[in-house]
């Protein structure tokens, strides 16, 4: 049974020009990069990361998506420089893979507010392997058994590069994000096959609950309320949500309601661990509505390694925005 709903969702994945959906990681802040280029400037210290989801664990071959990043604080020229590469699976027939290199610079607007502009040249490639793919005929509706695909299988393949880019204006408490990722696409392949514009965003305030002195440093317990969204010619999404920060815990929820060649409606919790350079979160998103118990889950699991650059703020220390 689970490779009819296999199958199903792989009809999805091929269609709206072979476009599987619009992913967002629920826990973004492990891939703030993905909100928008305009990250890569923000802080003084450059990090690591690696964050993955498994968006139906229990169907065998599901959709699965990754994203690794590394990014390199020049904080005297108030710059960022940072590269990464993403991807995603689906029944292990259809694939997509996505390397960036990323540049953002930073500025003050006034004593309170500071700004980030941020571009990012990628390449999108795609493929499908028809070999891999489950069709219904292949089905024997007695024993469920699966028989081998009778006709030739054929490989397909084509790839875009892309520019993106996005800004942030921020303070201490308050950060609005805005990304515009395959603003310029060139197909490679002269194919026609061309990804569609998408925009994201973000909106988050910080709000402190309680402030205590460690080590001639204030350290802050705070929530969090945030708004991230995105929309495509193949999907909207929306996800309010709040965040909880402390000393080493840190824990969310919200709700991310997205529309594409249907609808759901997803109940999402996170909790994270802070180990000074160290942060590890795992995020848990609960499907609502009609979706068999087979897809109603998702999970995600991210690493991220902050370090301090050897080159010092020659300005200006930055201000971090919320959470980031």
């Amino acid at each position: 049974m689970q490779r009819i709903y296999l199958i199903i969702l792989l009809i999805f994945a091929l269609t709206s020009k072979t476009l599987a959906q619009e992913f967002c990681f629920s826990q973004y802040y492990l891939d703030k990069l993905s909100i928008s280029p305009a990250f890569a400037a923000l802080g003084d210290y450059s990090e690591i990361g690696v964050i993955v989801r498994n968006q139906w664990p229990k169907i065998e071959n599901g959709y699965k998506i990754f994203s690794a990043e590394y990014q390199q604080k020049l904080p005297s020229i108030s710059s960022g420089i940072a590269v990464r590469i993403s991807g995603s699976t689906s029944g292990g027939a259809y694939k997509e893979l996505r390397p960036s290199a990323i540049y953002a610079y930073g500025f003050s607007l006034s004593q309170k507010w500071k700004c980030s502009l941020g571009m990012e040249l990628s390449y999108l490639s795609r493929s499908l392997d028809q070999s891999k793919l489950v069709y219904y005929s292949m089905i024997d509706p007695a024993t469920g058994e699966i028989s081998a695909l009778n006709d030739v299988a054929e490989k397909t393949g084509y790839g875009n590069l892309n520019f993106s880019a996005g800004g942030l204006v921020y303070s201490k408490k308050t950060v609005f994000a805005l990304g515009v990722f395959r603003l310029t696409t060139f197909d490679v392949i002269k194919n026609g096959n061309t990804a569609p514009l998408l925009l994201t965003g973000l909106i988050n305030h910080k709000i402190v609950l309680a402030k205590r002195a460690e080590k001639n440093k204030i350290k802050e317990s705070f929530l969090v309320p945030s708004v991230c969204f995105s929309h495509s010619q193949i999907a909207d999404m929306i996800m309010p949500g709040i965040y909880f920060y402390s000393k080493r815990l840190s824990g969310s929820l919200a709700y991310r309601f997205q529309k594409s060649d249907y609808v759901t409606n997803t109940l999402i919790t996170g909790i994270g661990f802070n180990f000074g350079q160290i942060e590890i979160g795992f995020g848990f998103d609960f499907y609502l509505g009609a979706f068999n118990t087979a897809v109603k889950s998702a999970s995600e699991a991210g690493i991220k390694y902050k370090f301090e650059n050897s080159e010092k703020n020659k300005g200006s220390k930055t201000i971090l925005c919320p959470a980031f």
